[in-house]
């Protein structure tokens, strides 16, 4: 059924666990900008926030479920195309939406207290740099453990190995850059400019350190034999390219 569909979209997947978490986050994103139409105009999200949560769920979907996902196996270009939109491209523009602000809005008074109570523990400046080091830790050692020789070849071979490449990459993302970019949430401090800027140039000096690591490496990293015109090796080195330079945009931006 699921080779069926695939066909008849196409080259696009319908895979119902992307598509359904796209769905309900949407939707109760949707749930709280209404509420706070109504109690609160001044925090309800504006039609650019609105604009980036729908491209950046746009990204997201074209990163899993488009044909880019079965060239990912044969060409390791597009396989780093793919981590790029889950790392860099889609999570910025999510953060920008405020998700988590609008979406907690629309719960009741017990359950939103809960879900914002992370939040509410930064109250200090040395957990504000506490949490700027974990996430800088955190996406760079993710990026460079999935990208391990063994385990970047097991997700070529393993789908369920693959999609939890591609959680841990949105996952980390999302933490990453809610760090590194403007707290716009009621009542939240922020780092600052050059605390910010610092956490998102630490992310590129990784990305950075990751695509030298792979586009000089003398040999064949991972189990790709080439395509399209494409030796394995030029295949490698466009890959580090595609993360050296466009994959630095976002960074750069932010910086």
């Amino acid at each position: 059924m699921s080779d069926f569909l695939h066909a008849l979209v196409g080259g696009w997947y319908a895979q119902p666990v992307p598509l359904i978490a796209a769905a309900a986050g949407v939707l109760l994103y949707d749930r709280g900008a209404r509420r706070l139409a109504v109690v609160a105009p001044t925090r309800a999200p504006s039609r650019t926030e609105k604009g980036c949560l729908a491209a950046g769920v746009a990204i997201i979907l074209i990163a899993l479920l488009s044909p880019l996902d079965d060239l990912a196996l044969r060409l390791q270009w597009a396989h780093m195309v793919q981590h790029v939109l889950l790392l860099v491209v889609a999570p910025p523009l999510v953060v920008l939406a405020r998700p988590w602000e609008i979406a907690t809005a629309g719960f009741g008074a017990r359950l939103r207290r809960v879900l914002t109570a992370p939040q509410r523990a930064l109250t200090s400046p040395g957990r504000h740099v506490m949490a700027a080091a974990a996430a800088v830790t955190a996406f760079v050692s993710v990026m460079w453990l999935w990208h391990i020789p063994a385990l970047y070849n097991l997700t070529l071979r393993d789908d369920a190995v693959h999609n939890l490449e591609h959680t841990a990459f949105l996952s980390v993302g999302l933490f990453f850059w809610t760090v590194a970019m403007p707290r716009q949430a009621r009542g939240a401090s922020s780092l600052g400019l050059i605390g910010r800027a610092v956490v998102a140039f630490g992310g590129l000096l990784g990305s950075w350190a990751l695509a030298v690591f792979i586009g000089y490496a003398p040999t064949v990293l991972y189990a790709y034999s080439g395509s399209g015109g494409l030796t394995a090796i030029s295949d490698q080195q466009l890959a580090a390219g595609v993360m050296w330079v466009p994959a630095s945009i976002p960074f750069v931006v932010v910086i």
